[in-house]
């Protein structure tokens, strides 16, 4: 069974208390607080869109929804701009992501995100 953010974080959490026991009790609330922080941030980078936010109509999309029979199924469509809401309710979609932002980054966009750190390690002597 997979862990959830929040209990991965706690079994953590529990463990790292029990090995520093002396540690600062406002230091653990502020450190309990820097995590909740970057485990929002890291849950709104999700690819994902719910339902409330519209997708570009034209733009090619995958869209989780739940059939008749109850199942979760997806398909590829790229016409879902016009009648949004109407979709929503009887397509019974879940949530929806552009094709686009499913596909991993190329090598070529991995290099150019990090240039700096190449150039930081040319300077250094280090690569």
């Amino acid at each position: 069974m997979r862990q959830t953010v929040e209990e991965a974080a706690r079994e953590y959490w529990n463990s790292w208390l029990k090995s520093n026991p002396n540690i600062d009790k406002t230091r653990i609330v502020s450190l309990g607080f820097a995590f909740k922080a970057g485990a929002d941030w890291q849950a709104k980078q999700s690819p994902w869109h719910d339902t409330t936010e519209k997708p570009v109509q034209g733009k090619l999309c995958l869209v989780e929804y739940k059939d008749p029979n109850g199942e979760i199924r997806v398909r590829l469509d790229k016409h879902c701009g016009f009648e949004w809401k109407e979709m929503c309710h009887y397509d019974r979609i879940l949530r929806w992501a552009y094709v686009d932002d499913l596909k991993p980054p190329t090598f070529d966009q991995i290099l150019e995100a990090n240039k700096d750190v190449l150039q930081r390690m040319k300077e250094k002597g280090t690569l």
